[in-house]
């Protein structure tokens, strides 16, 4: 326990010890209320109020959401973070689980609690499950202490989960603390560390919290069946509740009164997000855990990259990876630092990475990941293996028109090179070879209720793989050229048409005429709309 007790200059911000006449009282109670402040003067509580409206909208406004970003986030959250009073006759409530990783500098800590609280104005409610890396090392060895000992390290956690709700609450943001009335424990005969039966998770405490406006924080505490008390770790405790809520179901909605969506995981360390294997110091932004996972690992093997004691950024990997194993493809993750915590409200808002990852690598960086379970990509070289049906249903639903089916199937069969399906039909791209040998992007669809989930990214990343050099054209009046434009080396209005023709490679500057030539000879592939 000397870990526990020594004053550890890694010990960045140090909480204030409560006295034994407390300790004991908090030793003994499953489920502890944080007793409110007293309200400051009226005249400092309205103008504080006001800064940080300022504040929030500032942050709100930096994200720059697309349209359809902004309709997005409208959708999902805007009911929820009208009042909490509004909320508590909401069917949906959307939750962020948050594992915070402390120890943080004091000034650290003031920010992720005021970006907690921005999130809960904005109608995405955090349930944070709180981990201190210096107790976190007793865990594993918890099942071994005496009943003296395990009190000393509840306590310790209790601090600690005290120390963010007061800041929380200077925020002016509700908080309970939930001590172990959440998790139970395993039986197990075998030494080790304590795992949680995710069978038998309570979630009422978390629910009542949401349901009154506050926000839980959760430590990691099981109870057993015989009434004892053992600490587990974070990681266990978040793939536990992510599991648990993945099966919510509508009699739970009816004996809690709402629908608990997780919409966002999020990470919360003092190191930042998954770093490059391949790019020292680099970060990458987004991360698509079906067909990332395994090559992160062996890239790091590969290039010798010295892991550090847990937690790393590999335990960061796989705490997102064993969560959105159980949620929704919908939900998406964040692994962030401390210093970089605002970027939450960013990608809350436009639910994508703060770089896209097909953006070329000479972009800013930054130290922030958005990582989705993904979908994983399949590559046709001929349509006698893809499902036409879902095929051209797809580019009818992207392009909101109908294909020509016949005279563009009739194309394909002399010219198609290549077809990229995303997951089952949700984004494709297709790719001919032209006349000489110009290879061309033909279509590039994602599914309208697909959009923003990074299936596009997906897409592009594996033409960039396949394909050196690339050339398609788009309508001038097409509002997704901004993203060509991004992606493109160069690009050239087509005389007399309506058409941009872009293209990305080094030898795209001594093509242009050859591109030009294509750009005007490929024919129509939908059918004219009908008035």
């Amino acid at each position: 326990m000397l870990s526990l007790l020594k004053s550890s200059k890694l010990v960045k911000f140090q909480y204030p010890h409560i006295n034994k006449a407390i300790t004991a009282k908090l030793a003994t109670s499953t489920l502890f209320r944080v007793k409110e402040r007293a309200p400051p003067l009226k005249q400092n509580a309205h103008i504080s109020q006001l800064q940080s409206e300022k504040e929030l909208i500032f942050k709100v406004l930096k994200s720059m959401p697309s349209k359809r970003e902004a309709k997005s986030y409208i959708k999902k959250f805007s009911a929820a973070s009208d009042s909490v009073h509004k909320i508590t006759s909401q069917p949906v409530f959307p939750i962020a689980l948050v594992n915070l990783i402390v120890p943080l500098y004091k000034e650290e800590l003031e920010q992720v609690a005021q970006t907690l609280a921005y999130m809960q104005r904005l109608g995405l409610y955090p349930v944070v499950v709180l981990e201190n890396t210096d107790w976190a090392g007793e865990v594993p060895r918890a099942d071994r202490f005496e009943p003296g000992q395990f009190r000393y390290l509840k306590e310790i956690m209790i601090n600690d989960g005290l120390a963010l709700s007061e800041l929380l609450e200077m925020e002016n943001v509700k908080t309970r603390l939930i001590s172990s009335d959440c998790l139970d424990a395993t039986p197990s005969k075998v030494p080790g560390p304590v795992r949680i039966a995710h069978s038998n998770i309570d979630i009422k405490p978390i629910a009542s919290s949401l349901k009154c406006g506050a926000i839980p924080i959760v430590l990691p505490i099981c109870s057993s069946a015989d009434s004892t008390h053992s600490a587990t770790s974070s990681f266990d405790a978040m793939c536990a509740l992510s599991k648990v809520l993945s099966r919510y179901t509508d009699q739970d909605t009816k004996i809690y009164g709402r629908r608990l969506d997780v919409m966002k995981v999020i990470v919360i360390n003092n190191r930042g997000g998954i770093p490059n294997p391949g790019f020292h110091g680099q970060y990458i932004p987004f991360v698509n855990l079906q067909q990332d996972f395994d090559s992160l690992i062996e890239g790091y093997q590969i290039n010798n990259v010295k892991l550090a004691d847990p937690p790393t950024w590999q335990s960061d990997l796989n705490i997102v990876m064993q969560c959105l194993e159980y949620l929704p493809a919908t939900t998406s993750a964040v692994v962030l630092s401390a210093n970089t915590i605002n970027a939450v409200i960013g990608n809350l808002i436009t639910d994508k990475p703060l770089v896209s990852p097909s953006l070329p690598t000479a972009q800013d960086q930054n130290d922030v990941t958005v990582l989705r379970y993904g979908l994983k990509t399949m590559t046709h070289t001929s349509l006698k293996t893809v499902d036409q049906y879902k095929l051209w249903k797809l580019l009818n639903d992207s392009f909101g028109k109908e294909v020509d089916i016949p005279k563009f199937k009739a194309r394909l069969d002399k010219v198609l090179h290549s077809v990229v399906i995303a997951g089952d039909y949700q984004g494709a791209s297709i790719v001919t070879l032209e006349e000489g040998d110009t290879i061309y992007l033909d279509k590039f669809a994602v599914g309208p209720q697909h959009q923003g989930i990074g299936v596009a990214d997906l897409l592009w990343k594996q033409l960039l793989a396949d394909y050196p050099d690339l050339m398609w054209r788009s309508r001038d009046i097409n509002p997704i050229n901004k993203w060509y434009f991004e992606r493109c080396d160069g690009n050239w209005k087509v005389p007399k048409s309506e058409w941009v023709m872009f293209w990305y490679g080094k030898t795209g500057v001594d093509r242009i005429s050859q591109y030009l030539k294509v750009s005007g000879n490929i024919p129509p592939s939908f059918l004219p709309k009908k008035n």
